[in-house]
């Protein structure tokens, strides 16, 4: 596939956490790619976005465990997971690297074309026949602008994350 690079060695990142980061992509590759062979850029984002959504839900997870320091655990949690995000994207996708920062997949999924695009249904049925179990709530998760107008929603969709895993 154009613009991949072979997986190279974990250099400072726990390999159980590299390798199933590695493994999903492969996966995320794969179901994004058009008839045409090429890569679904809009696709790709999503998915990358999702995996941003998945490394917030275990840090409230892994935070909440804490007895102190709850924050400061959360941040460098997700510090931790967008620098193992950005190690194998750079060596998996170098194209796709700055989707590592959540705010630039924020802003690509903004475009109007790019929200349509996710919200195909064949966007869900590709990942779910692939073993990715996504529903229409995680794109709404997903979905929320990250400004000020959408705040409460975001808020509210946050709160929801979070009562269903505490289930």
């Amino acid at each position: 596939m154009p613009g991949l690079i072979p997986v190279k060695a974990p250099i400072d990142s726990p390999p159980l956490e590299r390798e199933a980061l590695e493994k999903r992509l492969l996966v995320t590759i794969a179901v994004s790619m058009g008839q045409d062979g090429k890569l679904d850029a809009n696709w790709m984002v999503m998915h990358i976005r999702l995996i941003h959504c998945d490394m917030i839900r275990v840090a409230h997870l892994a935070a909440r465990r804490s007895a102190k320091g709850k924050r400061a655990r959360f941040k460098a949690i997700v510090s931790a997971g967008e620098n193992l995000l950005r190690s194998v994207l750079r060596a998996m996708l170098p194209l796709f690297v700055e989707f590592a920062d959540p705010l630039e997949c924020s802003i690509w999924l903004l475009e109007e074309a790019a929200r349509v695009s996710v919200r195909d249904q064949a966007f869900i049925d590709a990942a779910n026949a692939a073993g990715l179990p996504l529903v229409a709530a995680d794109l709404d998760y997903a979905l929320v602008p990250l400004n000020d107008r959408e705040e409460a929603v975001f808020r509210e969709l946050t709160r929801c994350a979070r009562l269903a895993m505490m289930q």
